[in-house]
């Protein structure tokens, strides 16, 4: 678990007590006293806009500021577009608490798709089942953490395929839909769909 968790609007840190040897790290943000009504990847963005190149994660030795996690996130949400990753999509994100770990979330989301979290510490045997059982189209990790993968998932790497991740458009994929009000606009197309509320999901 991280050792310090920064969520409060004037970005000023928190500090929280965990065992000794415990990965320590750093996340930067407004607190939502409400559960927001609005996606947490636009959210995120907004944050984005205002706040550029303040700092969004700290994690050991490695920080990425709010544009640079973005950027990143975007690049990962086309390789898994690349890869046939989409709504209804899930992936397995069997990664360390690592900065990597936060662009995977995002890039995840960004794609359209839901992820499951594995604690790579898991047993192997209980990682297998959980992938056995979910099915995921991809699982994310790193190739130095040694996971026992089940098939059909495919495999994304970040230690090994981020040379080939980082060359995509930083930008967020077309196809997602952005709100405005009571309409939403598909990415990539001029026009606005209108929805009634009991059209909404």
């Amino acid at each position: 678990m991280p050792r310090t968790f920064v969520e409060t609007s004037n970005l000023e840190s928190q500090n929280i007590n965990l065992p000794d040897g415990s990965p320590s790290a750093e996340l930067h943000g407004e607190r939502h006293p409400q559960f927001p009504q609005h996606p947490v990847t636009l959210l995120f963005e907004d944050q984005v806009a205002r706040n550029p190149n303040a700092a969004a994660i700290v994690c050991e030795n490695d920080q990425l500021t709010f544009g640079e996690l973005n950027a990143r996130a975007n690049q990962f949400a086309r390789h898994l577009r690349g890869l046939g990753v989409g709504r209804e999509s899930l992936v397995a994100l069997c990664i360390d608490r690592s900065v990597e770990m936060a662009v995977g979330i995002l890039g995840i989301l960004k794609a359209g798709a839901a992820y499951l979290p594995i604690d790579p510490e898991y047993p192997s045997e209980r990682i297998v089942f959980m992938l056995e059982d979910a099915q995921p189209a991809v699982v994310l990790t790193k190739a130095a953490l040694q996971i026992e993968l089940s098939q059909p998932a495919r495999a994304v790497f970040f230690d090994q395929d981020w040379r080939s991740i980082g060359k995509r458009r930083s930008i967020r994929p077309i196809d997602t839909c952005t709100r405005h009000r009571s309409r939403f606009r598909r990415r990539g197309v001029s026009c606005y769909c209108r929805f009634r509320k009991a059209r909404l999901w």
